[in-house]
């Protein structure tokens, strides 16, 4: 089966394309300013592909301690005949 993506050029490939255009005319004519215009475009797109949610290491921190502080009570209710309180102890933060 033939793959359609293996002849797709990548989006680096694309901008290395465009720059290589671009070294080829001179700066002040038009044809410079269209090859600028796609350039800024591609970047813009390659741009959006690296973007990735990132989620803060204080956050993460009180993410995991929370977590930590739940599977303690609940392992010493567990062991220990108790009415839950875990849900007591949650750290919650009031959305704006």
């Amino acid at each position: 089966m033939l793959d359609p993506n293996k002849d797709k050029p990548t989006i680096d490939d694309l901008i290395m394309e465009v720059m290589q255009y671009m070294s080829t005319c001179h700066p002040n004519s038009e044809e410079y300013l269209r090859l600028l215009d796609q350039y800024d475009r591609l970047s813009k797109i390659k741009a959006q592909k690296k973007r990735r949610f990132n989620v803060s290491p204080d956050v993460m921190a009180g993410i995991l301690g929370n977590i930590a502080v739940v599977l303690i009570i609940v392992g010493y209710e567990h062991a220990h005949v108790m009415t839950s309180k875990a849900s007591a102890f949650l750290k919650t933060k009031p959305i704006d």
